[in-house]
């Protein structure tokens, strides 16, 4: 089961955001203070009944106080398993109907099942043929109430709502990260808590769950099991929880458990090689990151499965290193759980992944709004919310891919997607900056720039200018550090010639559909509408123009946007790449990651 949209209105800074889209393994939300980020994250999290809603710190008031109630709606996709499971249990509450009892009518316009009565042989529909469901949650001052929208009727409403209600509850795992930490002194009041999952957590890895109730029975027996398993927590927990810290501990850790009987307490104190230290003696990054493992695994002996995770800020005190490794946890984390974070932190931006990104912004009539193309435009949006320029990407990455254009960037990292799944590798682009010069004359400039920050790079260029390329040469170091399109394909000069023809016509014909429905181009008076066709013997980006002027009342059409399209039907997944040839490409990509060592170690939770 995952959350595919979320629409809210009337919840604090949002007054109307509608269809928020969410990605079904990871979402990162950007934006500046105060323009909505954590807002979103507690709308989702309602999702869970277990977190109680304040309808008086959550309600919303306009200019004249005038009092607004929140409505969310949680549009939810469940898989064929379970949407079979839905319908085994509609139907057991069925045959316990009385025989001589008339059954409701179903009200469903579809079915995806027809279920037999083997008594009177009768059809019963059960559920609409979609997967998709919409609970929709508003609130009151005096309550909340839940109901079934989805296009269909259905009679069983209450039945599908408790069902996904009950699939949730428990499921939804909330980090704040200004709040949520293990202290160094845990008190008895929050080893007794139960929803303290951070100390949960903590008892249930270093094995006192079991003796929770009698850590300070003064009884031999209870005094006995509770030192053995004390001597045998720091090995236990130490093991786990090193083994997911990746930052390469340079010396040797233990996590040890004392406890004190006179005062009732734990204390958590951190062994190294040359000090013994409480844990709130050690670094902020190291204690979220503790503090993050053991609310995770308060949940599961090991393997979690099918919950969502809602993070605020995670890895705030994290070293960019730190970050990155972070984002590599949520990608095996996420292979089997959903994951919606917030950050301002452009380490926690995943570049292999743009289309995960939602830019939150805040307008002064409008409140919170959720830009899914934050991306666009050369990631103008999602680098404004981060308060960064591009100047700032090149103090932060260690290796640089140098390239023409923004068109050039979406395109290599569409492909590097398309072949990290083909080879099945994993790839790793977090630290990687991947920087547009704007055009081949300025492409020497910016390689000496880079070339002076010491640091790995490499380029890629066209093979139109071979003026430019040549002073390219002098200043690029290592001859294998820079490639032009020709290199991958003989008398080819721009990258769009090294993709299939068939893909990139299609995805040309398909961003000037969008701009004619949108009338962002309309047709030349006395023209027919007609569809792009490539003809060989002319580059083909000049045939787009010609194509483009001859039919419509403009010059060209953006590249940036054609790319945009070509990575939508790529990474489709239903996208068949064994259909196309994409060799020319993916000799560019493995140079790419051959030369800047991209290849990444398989995290494991």
């Amino acid at each position: 089961m995952k959350l595919l949209k979320i629409s809210i209105s009337n919840f604090r800074s949002i007054i109307e955001a509608k269809d928020i889209n969410l990605d079904d393994k990871i979402t990162t939300l950007v934006g500046a203070n105060e323009h909505g980020k954590s807002t979103l994250l507690n709308a989702v999290k309602y999702l869970d009944k277990n977190y109680e809603f304040d309808f008086v710190k959550d309600v919303r008031y306009d200019q004249e106080t005038s009092i607004f109630y929140p409505v969310i709606d949680y549009q939810i996709v469940l898989t064929d398993e379970e949407k079979t499971e839905l319908e085994e249990l509609i139907t057991s509450s069925l045959n316990k109907l009385d025989v001589d009892t008339a059954k409701p009518e179903v009200k469903t316009t579809q079915a995806v099942t027809e279920e037999i009565d083997e008594k009177s042989n009768e059809t019963i529909e059960i559920l609409p043929s979609t997967n998709v469901f919409t609970l929709r949650r508003t609130y009151s001052k005096s309550d909340s109430l839940t109901t079934l929208v989805t296009e269909a009727e259905v009679e069983y409403s209450n039945l599908i709502i408790a069902y996904i209600e009950n699939y949730y509850q428990g499921r939804v795992i909330y980090f704040d990260d200004f709040d949520d930490r293990l202290p160094s002194l845990i008190t008895l009041t929050e080893l007794n808590d139960q929803e303290n999952l951070i100390v949960k957590g903590l008892m249930k890895l270093s094995g006192l769950e079991k003796v929770r109730t009698r850590l300070f029975e003064d009884s031999l027996q209870a005094r006995n099991l509770v030192k053995k398993l004390l001597e045998a927590a720091p090995d236990k927990l130490t093991t786990e929880v090193v083994k997911n810290w990746f930052q390469g501990l340079t010396d040797t850790i233990k996590i040890i458990i004392h406890k004190n009987d006179s005062t009732q307490t734990l204390r958590v104190d951190i062994e190294d090689k040359n000090t013994i230290v409480d844990l709130d003696s050690r670094s902020r990054g190291f204690r979220w990151y503790l503090s993050f493992f053991l609310k995770h695994r308060a949940y599961s002996d090991g393997e979690l499965k099918g919950c969502l995770f809602l993070l605020d800020e995670p890895g705030l005190f994290l070293h960019p290193r730190g970050q990155k490794d972070l984002l590599s946890f949520f990608e095996t984390l996420s292979k089997y759980n959903q994951i919606i974070y917030t950050t301002h932190s452009p380490f926690m931006i995943n570049r292999l992944h743009r289309r995960r990104v939602r830019v939150i912004e805040k307008f002064e009539n409008a409140g919170t709004k959720v830009n899914a193309k934050g991306f666009v435009s050369n990631w103008k949006p999602l680098r404004s919310s981060l308060g960064l320029t591009l100047s700032d990407s090149f103090f932060y990455a260690d290796k640089t891919l140098l390239v023409e254009g923004p068109e050039d960037k979406i395109y290599i990292l569409t492909l590097l997607q398309l072949y990290a799944k083909l080879k099945n590798i994993d790839i790793d682009l977090n630290i990687l900056s991947i920087i547009d010069s704007g055009g081949i004359s300025e492409m020497p400039a910016v390689a000496r720039i880079i070339g002076e920050e010491d640091r790995k790079y490499i380029v890629f260029t066209d093979s139109d200018v071979p003026k430019q390329v040549t002073r390219l040469k002098k200043i690029v170091k290592h001859e294998s550090d820079l490639k032009e399109v020709k290199n991958f394909k003989e008398n080819s000069q721009i990258i769009q010639e090294l993709l299939p023809v068939n893909l990139f016509v299609q995805a040309v014909n398909d961003y000037i559909n969008q701009l004619v429905n949108t009338n962002i181009i309309v047709l030349k008076q006395g023209i027919s509408k007609g569809n792009f066709v490539y003809s060989t013997g002319i580059r083909i980006d000049k045939q787009v123009k010609t194509f483009v002027s001859e039919l419509y009342d403009e010059d060209d059409i953006s590249k940036v946007g054609i790319a945009s399209e070509f990575e939508r039907i790529v990474l489709d997944t239903d996208f068949d790449a064994t259909q196309f040839d994409f060799q020319p490409a993916y000799q560019l990509i493995e140079w790419v990651i051959t030369q800047l060592n991209l290849k990444s170690e398989t995290v494991e939770i």
